[in-house]
């Protein structure tokens, strides 16, 4: 599938590319972003950021992906990602996303949120997106719910994360 480029303010959403791989070290190698993440370890490494962009690219790639990934771009470079996982035409989908740390507190992650739901339901036709986050991530709280996300749940032991088990919010925009 052909990924688009979507015009945000300041920034634009883009395919994940190979060479992101020196932007996505600078970026993710930091624990306050691996705190907030189910899927990123720290330290992260060069492998780690080959191996996400090599299956991203792969997934990608397929007539009908099950995960969308875009880069978001802001002067130049990658500064975040926000994807669709777990996609089913016509149904729903889950969203991810995370923003590097200068970038933070700059509406950028509200507005990246708002184009890729506004392509999801115009390219797939989503009716209900989800989202879950820990518990202690009122920042990524706050992103959904200027969205239009409602908070429909606690879920209890939901995210296993470095051998430890965390309770998790689910968030769910339906249309």
């Amino acid at each position: 599938m052909k990924i688009p480029t979507l015009r945000g303010r300041g920034f634009i959403l883009r395919p994940i590319r190979k060479n992101d791989e020196k932007d996505l070290i600078r970026y993710l190698d930091n624990k306050k972003i691996s705190r907030y993440m189910t899927r990123i370890p720290y330290p992260y490494t060069s492998s780690d950021a080959k191996k996400w962009t090599a299956e991203t690219t792969k997934e990608q790639g397929k007539k009908n992906p099950k995960t969308i990934v875009f880069a978001i771009e802001k002067n130049g470079e990658l500064v975040g990602t926000v994807g669709l996982f777990e996609i089913k035409i016509n149904h729903r989908a889950a969203l991810a996303y995370w923003l590097a740390e200068p970038f933070w507190k700059q509406g950028i992650m509200t507005d990246a949120i708002h184009l890729i739901l506004r392509y999801a339901r115009r390219e797939f036709y989503i009716k209900r997106f989800i989202a879950r986050t820990f518990l202690f991530n009122t920042g990524s709280q706050s992103v959904l719910l200027k969205n239009g996300f409602q908070k429909e749940g606690l879920l209890r032991k939901d995210i296993r994360k470095n051998g430890k088990f965390y309770d998790a919010y689910l968030f769910a925009k339906v249309k």
